[in-house]
């Protein structure tokens, strides 16, 4: 049997993608940027901390808060039990 997703599940793949992509670009500029410096570029909260010139403590807030955010409005359009 092979082990890869069909095609319904390469398809909501993208489509969970897509949204995610879209909520993210919905979000405050400080909130989006410190998202993708973190999740996207891997970089440490203390190297995105001295990007921005404030405190690592600053900087997981704007973390939290964003992926939060994401979370609330996927978690309205796909439930609580999200297909990731």
């Amino acid at each position: 049997m092979d082990p890869s997703p069909g095609p319904e599940a390469r398809a909501l793949d993208r489509e969970v993608g897509r949204k995610i992509a879209e909520q993210i670009s919905l979000l405050p500029d400080m909130q989006r940027e410190v998202f993708a410096l973190r999740y996207y570029q891997d970089r440490p909260l203390a190297e995105i901390a001295a990007l921005f010139g404030v405190d690592v403590g600053t900087i997981k807030t704007h973390l939290f808060r964003a992926s939060r955010r994401v979370r609330k409005s996927l978690e309205a359009l796909y439930g609580p039990r999200l297909p990731l």
